[in-house]
């Protein structure tokens, strides 16, 4: 039992440092509604594989980003389905209704900004900068090259340039010098 009892424990360890970043990053993707139910299911695969599991922190950090890709992308075909039937005059009573707090977090400079850039494009800004991964391990969580990673965050880049210039964006002033 000392052997499960380590493992469970690194699991805890695991869970505890990386939900809330999990959940953040989940709610960036756009999932506000079902931040909390797809993060279950990424740990619930976590915990299922867990002998699959690098054993090394950024190398796990990454595949536990990737599983979380994978879901959010399972989550958006399975809203796409629901759009589909909801078109075709389906009604579903269990649909949850837009989230009043999704107008004002709209209003955001950044979120604004993510958010033109094309998915593939957030997604490796997501990853490298909020999920604070390197691109080859946001490559990996990704599914894709670091090729097609530099890639996309070279666009992205040149795509967030453009649009702070076209917003005449100027940072606030946080206090702090360096």
């Amino acid at each position: 039992m000392p052997v499960e009892r380590a493992r469970r424990q690194q699991f805890h360890d695991l869970f505890v440092v990386m939900l809330p970043e999990v959940r953040t990053w989940l709610r960036r993707q756009g999932l506000d509604q079902d931040v909390d139910d797809v993060a279950a299911e990424v740990f619930t695969v976590v915990w299922r594989r867990w002998s699959d599991v690098p054993r090394e922190l950024g190398d796990r950090r990454a595949w536990v980003y990737g599983v979380a890709h994978n879901k959010v992308r399972q989550a958006r075909a399975a809203s796409a389905k629901a759009q589909d039937r909801s078109a075709l005059g389906v009604f579903d009573p269990t649909a949850p209704g837009p989230d009043p707090a999704t107008r004002v977090v709209g209003d955001d400079w950044v979120h604004r900004a993510l958010q033109m850039l094309p998915p593939s494009e957030r997604e490796a800004v997501s990853l490298t900068l909020l999920a604070d991964l390197s691109p080859t391990q946001a490559a990996h969580a990704a599914g894709c090259s670091v090729t097609a990673m530099t890639t996309r965050l070279a666009r992205a880049r040149a795509r967030l340039e453009r649009f702070a210039a076209s917003q005449q964006y100027q940072p606030e002033p946080t206090g702090r010098t360096r």
